[in-house]
């Protein structure tokens, strides 16, 4: 009985750091005011909950790591020349392009709710075919193409 009731806590408690740590990333308070972002969040979560029979909270910080970008480019002039250079970014910016990529995604999509649009992407980026996940991809592509010009970083 104690066992049960400790591993209850433990996973309440788990489940707590994750949702502080999406919180942190300010993913679901850019759009609007705290009340109704936090609604639509746990809406969110009891679709996600419904649809797949698993901690919606990890599927969320799943979608999230699989669309954060590691480089961007940063344009340098040289020579009366502009060139864009891949740069690392931090955890910060990382986690700022990635909500942005799911803003943009879910901005894009007109449908009726803000909860429904989110589960939807969140799926989507699950099953790797997101709009998210393709801005994603051609944010990489852009580093990728201009991988030459690493040498003039600083």
């Amino acid at each position: 009985m104690a066992l049960k009731i400790k591993k209850m806590l433990d996973q309440n408690m788990e489940q707590r750091n994750l949702t502080k740590q999406i919180y942190k990333t300010n993913l679901f308070l850019k759009i609007g005011f705290k009340e109704n972002i936090e609604d639509s969040f746990r809406k969110t979560c009891l679709l996600l909950k419904k649809h797949k029979k698993q901690n919606p909270l990890l599927q969320i910080k799943k979608a999230i790591e699989l669309i954060t970008p590691f480089c961007e480019t940063k344009s340098i002039k040289m020579k009366n020349i502009v060139t864009n250079v891949p740069v690392e970014i931090t955890k910060k910016r990382q986690q700022l392009l990635a909500t942005r990529f799911l803003f943009i995604a879910i901005k894009e999509k007109k449908k009726s709710f803000l909860y429904n649009n989110l589960t939807l992407e969140v799926f989507e980026i699950l099953n790797i075919t997101g709009n998210s996940f393709k801005l994603c991809e051609n944010f990489q592509k852009n580093v990728e193409i201009n991988k030459i010009f690493i040498q003039y970083r600083y």
